[in-house]
């Protein structure tokens, strides 16, 4: 894979990492429900789980377990 290639794969996990931290903020890291922070990304809740779990999103003041 060309240097090109791997840093606009990188741009875009950081632009997704960047969302998910927003939306997980403004629903007060609300993840189910109809107003939750899966509903609002169209994502399942246990898919958006992962995906925190893959950019390493704790919300502060938990550990996560490994």
């Amino acid at each position: 894979s060309s240097p090109q290639l791997s840093s606009a794969v990188r741009t875009l996990e950081e632009t997704e990492r960047n969302q998910i931290l927003k939306i997980l903020s403004e629903t007060r890291w609300r993840i189910e429900g109809k107003d939750g922070a899966a509903a609002i990304l169209g994502l399942n809740p246990s898919t958006l789980r992962w995906r925190m779990h893959k950019f390493g999103i704790v919300r502060s003041g938990t550990k996560e377990q490994d």
